[in-house]
């Protein structure tokens, strides 16, 4: 049960993930990008920040690591409580030898858990940060490639100028 809804929840967040980059995208097509904007993006939804960046490698291992390790943290939290609950306890409150067990059992399938999460909650964390340095580098490729253009405009214009008796004249010229 927990698969299936762990399944549709990556489904519809893959979707939800393409659709809003996609009005993204389409937006600001060759503009620059807010380094805060995108860090939103992947605190909203992992990935999301690197796909506006396009960083679509990025965003889908953000995506599926920060989903896949939160589903395997319940998964884990889920035996853990199937452990304490349907062994450690009738097993402790019979006074068997085998709590022990179970109570082991129990606690290393909890800090299973727990590592999953922060683990998931990590990947997230370095989609934020990922999304915020790739749109800076972003603003500095699309920046450099106006400049270029610029540069091959100032190239187009010419100057020309004659100095006669008494008269100066200047002739400019540009392509556009």
């Amino acid at each position: 049960m927990s698969f299936l809804i762990s399944f549709k929840l990556c489904k519809l967040s893959s979707v939800a993930l393409v659709a809003l980059s996609a009005i993204s995208l389409l937006a600001s097509a060759n503009d620059e990008i807010s380094p805060w904007g995108a860090t939103v993006k992947s605190a909203i939804i992992p990935g999301w920040g690197q796909f506006v960046t396009g960083g679509k490698i990025k965003a889908v291992i953000s995506l599926t690591g920060t989903y896949g390790l939160a589903v395997a943290g319940l998964i884990a939290r889920a035996r853990y409580l199937d452990v304490y609950n349907n062994y450690y306890v009738p097993a402790a409150l019979a006074g068997s030898p085998e709590a022990d067990r179970y109570y082991d059992l129990a606690t290393q399938r909890y800090k299973l858990s727990k590592g999953l999460f922060f683990a998931a909650a990590g990947v997230w964390v370095y989609s934020m940060i990922d999304s915020y340095v790739s749109s800076i580098i972003t603003n500095a490729q699309i920046k450099a490639r106006k400049l270029k253009f610029d540069t091959e405009r100032i190239d187009k214009f010419d100057l020309e100028y004659k100095v006669m008796e008494g008269e100066l004249r200047i002739k400019a010229t540009t392509e556009f």
